[in-house]
């Protein structure tokens, strides 16, 4: 039975943080909670390195050494890290303000430690976005990682927030919201 329900709160969890890295997905019941530009961008300030480590390891296989994930993303991730604890508790509400549209989704995530929200959050959002990855868009994302990795997490967040913004106003049906305004 506790098995079934940590499977159950995990998914839970995964969904919610797919259907905040997927702005195109279907509605839920209810108008979701936007979230302001500053939550959001600390949402995935606080992710950005765990969220590149997992996209390099996924690219790893499909690049050359050379690359710029395979060679200079660990250090990237490293500086990235740097910034990220910061944003925690940011990025907490965040997370709890769009995983809380359900009031007992709300009273499990809110008896959870920080440590097991972060880890959720991360893996979540790790495993959304590395997911529909194809070993053939390595390249592109290889280049574009390269492009971004002189700004600093908060810039590329920024980027991230600004390009969801404009997704979930071309298809408003979706789950995450960014707060006009």
């Amino acid at each position: 039975m506790k098995g079934n329900y940590s499977m159950r709160l995990f998914m839970k969890s995964a969904s919610v943080l797919a259907l905040m890295a997927t702005s195109s997905m279907a509605a839920a019941e209810g108008t979701p909670q936007c979230l302001t530009e500053t939550e959001a961008t600390a949402l995935f300030d606080y992710a950005l390195p765990e969220l590149l480590d997992s996209v390099a390891k996924k690219c790893g296989p499909a690049l050359p050494s050379q690359a710029f994930l395979s060679s200079q993303a660990t250090r990237l991730v490293t500086r990235y890290r740097a910034s990220a604890a910061g944003n925690w508790p940011i990025a907490k509400a965040a997370f709890m303000k769009a995983a809380g549209s359900d009031e007992k989704a709300d009273k499990i995530f809110q008896a959870l430690s920080d440590e097991t929200l972060k880890g959720l959050l991360t893996a979540g959002l790790s495993a959304a976005i590395t997911g529909d990855i194809k070993p053939a868009s390595c390249a592109r994302i290889d280049k574009l990682t390269a492009a971004l990795a002189p700004l600093p997490a908060s810039n590329v967040s920024q980027i991230i927030v600004q390009i969801v913004a404009l997704e979930s106003e071309k298809k408003p049906s979706g789950n995450f919201k960014i707060c006009q305004g």
